[in-house]
């Protein structure tokens, strides 16, 4: 897991980080979602973020930004400043 130059390299099964009360969905690729499984257990659907990472520029956009671009921006700080190829 990481990068080679632009390339983003990420194999796993899920993937999923807790920053403050959200869980960003990094990487869902299980027979039934994981992210579909949490908010069956109870976690609230607004908490959720799913990130889409495009590896030829290592853009990152999210699939809800409009409706929850309030919520997001302190979190896309603190990705920006964790990931060094991010463009907005």
């Amino acid at each position: 897991m990481g990068w080679e130059g632009y390339k983003r390299v990420f194999n796993l099964l899920f993937h999923l980080d807790i920053i403050g009360d959200k869980i960003w969905v990094q990487e869902d690729k299980m027979e039934y979602s994981i992210a579909e499984k949490l908010v069956e257990k109870g976690i609230p659907k607004k908490r959720l973020f799913w990130l889409i990472f495009l590896t030829t520029i290592g853009l990152i956009r999210s699939m809800r930004l409009l409706d929850y671009i309030r919520l997001i921006l302190p979190q896309l700080a603190f990705l920006s400043s964790h990931y060094k190829y991010l463009l907005f």
